[in-house]
């Protein structure tokens, strides 16, 4: 059971311990104060069974309700999300609410992205015009202006190499392939052990690391594309290179 439903009936009922611990049920009559306790994990994974337990709340709103999170075992952002939800539909409705001891740091981040706001859309060129006239001509002179500088670096480049080619087909003859295959030999297979070894290493780091953030947002699925983004294409280059310079 992820949520429990404790209800203190209103003024002048009667109850037979003063506190009915219930599940919660969509046909509950709440009282003045409905104390929502949390438990287990509120996840991801779990998503859909937050879900039914959400839906099943009373819909008739209190006047205050307490949501108390001492029994939770773990909360991501997208169950947090569907709560404060819930919890905002509530207090729409006219209800008081409040945390009974410390308020997740989840809630406190959605209250933040929240207060931010949609993003101020891009103000549009102005339709016609001199004005507009004027704005796309400078748009396209400056384009152009930046494909010319690009072309020449790239013409450069290709220049400096067919220089460096021809220099070194001239000079062919002071190449000591042995010497040549024996540095290809000792840093390239050689170094395939130790090189694999800091990589796999590294990638357990990482991984490690990288699934405790990521399970605050319930994004653990995406460890695997963190480690091998990060080790295949950006870290195990680096990692080589220090090592066959070294």
């Amino acid at each position: 059971m992820l949520l429990e439903l404790e209800s203190q009936p209103r003024a002048g009922s009667q109850s037979r311990d003063g506190a009915n611990d219930v599940q919660a049920s969509a046909g509950a009559a709440p009282g003045d104060v409905v104390t929502l306790r949390l438990h287990g994990a509120w996840s991801l994974d779990n998503l859909a069974e937050v879900e039914a337990a959400l839906a099943a709340l009373p819909r008739a709103a209190p006047r205050r309700v307490r949501v108390d999170c001492g029994n939770l075992e773990r909360l991501d952002l997208s169950a947090a999300w569907l709560l404060e939800c819930c919890l905002e539909s509530l207090r729409a409705a006219g209800a008081s609410v409040e945390f009974v001891g410390a308020r997740p740091h989840q809630f406190e981040f959605i209250q933040a992205m929240s207060r931010q706001g949609p993003s101020q859309p891009t103000p549009a060129l102005p339709a016609g015009g001199r004005a507009g006239m004027r704005d796309m001509v400078a748009a396209l002179g400056r384009e152009a202006f930046r494909h010319a500088g690009q072309t020449r670096e790239a013409v450069g480049f290709f220049g400096r190499i067919a220089v460096t080619q021809a220099r070194a087909l001239r000079s062919a003859r002071h190449l000591r392939l042995p010497s040549i295959a024996r540095h290809v030999y000792e840093t390239g297979i050689q170094a395939i052990p130790i090189v694999a070894l800091i990589a796999f290493l590294i990638s357990v780091i990482v991984a490690y690391l990288g699934a405790q953030q990521l399970r605050t947002f319930g994004a653990e699925i995406f460890t695997v594309d963190l480690v091998a983004i990060a080790v295949l294409r950006e870290m195990g280059v680096l990692l080589t290179a220090i090592i066959v310079a070294g």
